[in-house]
């Protein structure tokens, strides 16, 4: 399974040219708490996304996040499972937030 750390999302999502798309699976609350700015990044809860992968594009690089990783890497099992080429954020959103 591949895996990145939150340093080199964030260099990704700078460089606005790159054709990806971030599923942060997050609870709402969570998500409402604090999330990455960037239209590419869209929230999709984990147990909605067991069931639903209707929002997640084909025709993109994908990244899912979660706070610390754990919840993001059942993602990336269930998305494989559906066909998706995933890459799992190790440090989540808890190193995203230390770069800031």
């Amino acid at each position: 399974m591949n895996s990145i750390k939150a340093k080199d999302l964030k260099n990704l999502i700078n460089d606005k040219s790159k054709n990806i798309q971030v599923i942060d699976v997050r609870s709402r609350t969570e998500w409402d708490e604090g999330h990455i700015q960037d239209p590419r990044v869209i929230n999709i809860e984990i147990n909605t996304l067991i069931l639903n992968t209707s929002d997640i594009s084909r025709d993109k690089e994908i990244f899912v996040i979660c706070e610390s990783g754990g919840r993001s890497s059942l993602a990336q099992v269930v998305l494989k499972a559906k066909g998706f080429k995933t890459t799992n954020v190790l440090d989540g959103m808890s190193g995203f937030r230390k770069l800031n």
